[in-house]
């Protein structure tokens, strides 16, 4: 999982998340991701990122 900086450079997700102030915790493989801050939690599903 990785998305690009302005530099061009794939950045994992889950870094770009914690260097934002989410909490991150991978289930395993083919599963959500969970993120949460400020008290709120976001379950980021498989079909919405890459490998």
């Amino acid at each position: 999982m990785a998305s690009t900086n302005s530099y061009g450079y794939q950045v994992p997700l889950r870094s770009t998340l914690e260097s934002m102030g989410y909490k991150v915790d991978w289930q395993g493989e083919g599963k959500p991701i969970k993120a949460s801050k400020g008290g709120k939690s976001y379950d980021i599903t498989p079909g919405m990122y890459e490998f």
